[in-house]
């Protein structure tokens, strides 16, 4: 199987899917996992908690057969960072051209990665091609289930830090923000970034009467205590300014109207404008 690919394409979705590999080897999670068609390459990982699917468009392909298990392949994430320290692309490519290429040839033996950017051959980085992972569970069927999911949003919404912060990458590598989608399906979040990043976040479960639940309603509870007295004497001290959401709305309306037409509004003693002698 030979594929070639945009090699800021390829960086994009390992940079963005690498974070999400399991650190336990036992799991047979701890890869980054990629099937190919001939039309996308779609770079997976997963630590159960979290999950990611980036694509790659392919360019060309030759000895596709068709059969996702038969078209995969999966590396290790000590190859993926070498690999982004090998292949680097440049910052400016025409959108209608593949610009800066990686030719991406897989046998039972080896994986040879080659730049073929130029007019020759360039680098060459080659690993040995292990085993695919027997246990990589199908993440395109859990995505596809969260994505057509109804979208429901609840009143209060838990995620551990560390796990939500892997998506930051994502973001990063692809320079869109991240939509942030709770569905009806309770354990997940979908997490998109542009077109060419999904990913999944199992939420934190704090059931009603819970002792979390209970932690949680009186942290809020202690900041509605603390936060009226505070906001109350900051407004105290604004004289002059406006200090409410009708006074700054009316002065933006005024600020966007002089933008539009280009007059000038007088105000008298009461709220309402006097005539624009210009009209």
């Amino acid at each position: 199987m030979i594929l070639t690919v945009n090699t800021a394409d390829l960086r994009h979705a390992l940079i963005a899917v690498q974070p999400h590999v399991h650190n336990d080897a036992a799991t047979g999670l701890d890869v980054v996992h990629f099937m190919a068609d001939d039309q996308n390459i779609y770079v997976q990982a997963t630590n159960t908690a979290s999950a990611a699917l980036a694509i790659v468009s392919v360019w060309e392909a030759e000895g596709l057969t068709g059969d996702p298990e038969e078209d995969s392949f999966d590396l290790d994430p000590t190859v993926v960072k070498e690999l982004l320290q090998v292949f680097k692309a440049s910052k400016n490519q025409p959108e209608d051209e593949i610009g800066d290429s990686l030719q991406i040839k897989i046998s039972t033996k080896e994986l040879i990665f080659t730049d073929i950017s130029g007019l020759f051959p360039g680098k060459t980085y080659i690993v040995p091609n292990g085993n695919t992972s027997e246990v990589f569970p199908n993440l395109p069927r859990l995505f596809e289930e969260a994505v057509s999911a109804a979208k429901q949003v609840p009143s209060r919404i838990l995620a551990n830090g560390k796990l939500l912060q892997l998506f930051a990458h994502a973001a990063a590598a692809y320079k869109e923000p991240l939509a942030i989608e709770p569905t009806a399906t309770r354990t997940r979040m979908l997490i998109t970034c542009g077109e060419s990043f999904i990913g999944l976040l199992m939420p934190i479960r704090a059931e009603e009467g819970s002792d979390l639940d209970v932690k949680l309603i009186e942290a809020r509870d202690g900041w509605n205590r603390r936060l009226p007295a505070l906001a109350y004497a900051l407004r105290q001290r604004s004289t002059g300014r406006p200090d409410n959401e009708a006074a700054l709305a009316e002065a933006a309306a005024e600020a966007a109207l002089k933008a539009a037409k280009g007059v000038i509004i007088f105000r008298s003693n009461t709220t309402t404008p006097e005539p624009d002698p210009a009209s």
